[in-house]
């Protein structure tokens, strides 16, 4: 868990973990907010490096840039609102970076997936939407499978 201002960090440190690397693990990156607009960034920066990520998954990204080439899948679960033209309290569906052909899915969820929304969702608690946490579970396991000797823990 890293905080808005530590993006830098976190993306010297996937570099240092990730870059020429013979075997390396799957790069799940996620993020809500002002985070999610990070974590997008932190995957273009990749880009840069020759890295790939595996799974990005942004929660109401407020003003993302778009999904880079690296990016095999990506889940943008947003929000919008009255209230659009400010880059706060709400998000905004995603677009591809010329050139990217990984999987971008947006879900929107006041439009056409309301089957996501829990009472009471909202932009400042969408992260803890246990149906989001579920679906991205799923997903990321898919992506991502548990290595042998390693026991899988029911999502709550």
């Amino acid at each position: 868990v890293y905080q808005h201002d530590q993006a830098n960090d976190l993306t010297r440190s996937i570099v240092r973990a990730y870059k020429g690397a013979a075997h390396r693990e799957p790069l799940l990156l996620m993020g809500h907010s002002f985070g999610a607009n990070d974590a997008v960034s932190i995957a273009r920066k990749l880009e840069a490096e020759g890295i790939a990520v595996d799974f990005l998954v942004t929660f109401d990204a407020t003003d993302p840039p778009p999904m880079p080439a690296n990016v095999r899948r990506c889940y943008n679960f947003y929000q919008p609102s009255l209230w659009d033209m400010t880059p706060f309290l709400r998000g905004i569906p995603m677009t591809k970076s010329p050139g990217a052909t990984g999987e971008l899915v947006n879900f929107n969820l006041r439009g056409e997936r309301k089957d996501l929304l829990e009472a009471r969702t909202n932009h400042i608690n969408i992260a803890a939407n246990r149906k989001l946490h579920r679906l991205v579970m799923a997903r990321a396991l898919e992506d991502c499978p548990l290595r042998v000797g390693i026991e899988s823990r029911p999502v709550p």
